[in-house]
């Protein structure tokens, strides 16, 4: 697929019907690469599922109670299954990503 649509040196994203294994993730972020696939099954409104994926573009990573228990189910990284589409940042996350761009 990627052979078929990939531009150099820009995120793609890819939205799939199913991402495999049938239980794996509905978002999948290869940094490295700069390619995000998005399964069509998920909580999350299709938009705040890409925006996640792409947080993780920009050196963002997973935010959850276990992990991070002041983390609130509002922010963009938080990772657990939720019917709220979380969009907030921190002035943390939001200066490392327009670090990143520098």
């Amino acid at each position: 697929m990627t052979n078929a649509a990939f531009t150099t040196g820009a995120i793609n994203v890819y939205y799939v019907k199913q991402l495999a294994p049938v239980n794996a993730d509905v978002g999948i972020s290869y940094e490295p690469l700069k390619v995000i696939f998005i399964g069509d099954e998920h909580q999350l409104s299709t938009t705040a599922l890409t925006a996640h994926e792409i947080g993780h573009q920009f050196g963002l990573v997973d935010l959850g109670n276990a992990v991070h228990p002041n983390a609130l189910p509002d922010r963009l990284m938080w990772f657990q299954d939720s019917k709220r589409d979380p969009c907030r940042l921190i002035q943390f996350e939001w200066e490392n990503v327009n670090d990143g761009l520098k």
